[in-house]
């Protein structure tokens, strides 16, 4: 009764605000000082063929296409949503520069010198600008003023965002002759974690030119740089950041470990029945590996020294990028993860990458309902003790 009721609630404020955010829009009030934008265009061709300012496409990359082939176990999956293959068609990858470009946080959105919403940017609310949540807001973040040249390097504090989508970017620059340096300002969601300063200074990314969003969470810059966005595995550039990377970790003699990738200290997508999960990993010679315990090499090199890695669904896979072809990689992953909006395939980015023996185990989830629209995708796991032993010797079998 008492979440109908707040259900109701919130769709009448969302409904009251949208009227009040159009009203204000009516009076042609910039949004930098009060309600939402004026307006949008459906993309950035439809800015350009505007020719309201000088912004302008720098350069554009074909990115190859792709198909993330069937998992190893796909036999054993019995037609579930994660035996299919994921197609990617090729893409163009763009850099783009707004004269007096806007970037808001939250929520996403990408305002161009007239005050309009760009929805190809921006669509990550859904396929309908109109019903964009930039639309609902009285009055946005203070906007902060950048002079010179702005590049979005990157959005979110995460391992494997960094890993796959920020330093992809920088291999694009460097392919068209831009490097890092050529930009005043570089604009990131937040500097917190080791790990981020660990791997800026291994591509030599001067941390002194930072923008936190988490501190100015709407930017405006004389002008901006970014990509568009293309939701698929850039394998060219992705290679070219493993090589990097890996030539910073001592050679060894590639040795055999078995991991098992603990995410106790997590706040989501634990293992319930870890204490059971235990006993199994124990019997294959299973180690447990705590990646927030080491450093972004000894974690690098550690993966590259394994040719079996058991984990859920999680950053901390990221690291797969480094893996030897043929290492064996069974995914516990939500049996309710599925869909292209939530991606449940992008560590299979790697199978493709390195050629990785890879496997799926769809578990049950234990609910937790704070996780709200993504509780069931990133609640923590029951694993079925059975299957996982079955898909252990299943991959046993074949060395």
């Amino acid at each position: 009764m008492v979440g109908n009721i707040r259900s109701v609630f919130l769709f009448l404020r969302r409904i009251l605000l949208r009227i009040l955010a159009n009203l204000l829009k009516s009076f042609g009030i910039d949004s930098k000082r009060f309600g939402p934008p004026s307006g949008y265009y459906w993309s950035l061709e439809d800015f350009y063929q505007s020719g309201i300012d000088g912004s302008k496409v720098i350069f554009k990359n074909r990115i190859d296409a792709l198909t993330i082939g069937k998992p190893y176990n796909y036999e054993y999956l019995q037609g579930k949503a994660e035996t299919k293959e994921h197609i990617f068609e090729s893409s163009e990858l763009r850099l783009n520069k707004l004269e007096n470009g806007r970037f808001h946080l939250n929520p996403h959105a990408v305002i161009s010198s007239n005050d309009k919403l760009i929805f190809s940017e921006s669509c990550c609310y859904g396929m309908n600008p109109d019903e964009h949540w930039i639309f609902n807001q009285i009055r946005l973040s203070k906007c902060t003023k950048l002079q010179g040249q702005g590049f979005m390097l990157g959005g979110r504090a995460n391992y494997w965002h960094l890993l796959s989508e920020e330093l992809p970017a920088l291999y694009r620059l460097q392919k068209n002759g831009i490097t890092i340096n050529d930009f005043k300002h570089l604009i990131i969601h937040q500097s917190r974690y080791e790990f981020q300063d660990q791997i800026y200074d291994l591509f030599d990314i001067p941390k002194s030119r930072f923008i936190e969003l988490s501190r100015y969470p709407h930017l405006q810059a004389d002008q901006l740089f970014c990509f568009s966005p293309i939701y698929q595995p850039d394998i060219e550039a992705l290679t070219w950041v493993r090589d990097h990377m890996l030539s910073f970790v001592k050679n060894k003699v590639l040795a055999d470990r078995r991991l098992f990738i603990d995410r106790e200290s997590s706040s989501s997508k634990r293992i319930v029945n870890q204490n059971e999960l235990m006993e199994i990993l124990i019997k294959y010679d299973f180690e447990i590996f705590k990646p927030e315990d080491h450093s972004v090499l000894e974690q690098i090199s550690t993966f590259r020294n394994s040719n079996f890695i058991i984990g859920a669904h999680g950053a901390a896979l990221a690291n797969l990028m480094f893996c030897k072809p043929q290492t064996n990689v069974i995914e516990i992953r939500s049996k309710f993860h599925n869909g292209s909006f939530s991606a449940p395939h992008v560590y299979m980015w790697y199978k493709e990458l390195n050629d990785l023996k890879y496997s799926v185990l769809p578990s049950n989830i234990k609910e937790s309902k704070s996780l709200k629209g993504r509780s069931q995708m990133d609640s923590d796991f029951m694993v079925d003790i059975q299957q996982l032993e079955r898909l252990i010797q299943l991959h046993l079998s074949s060395e």
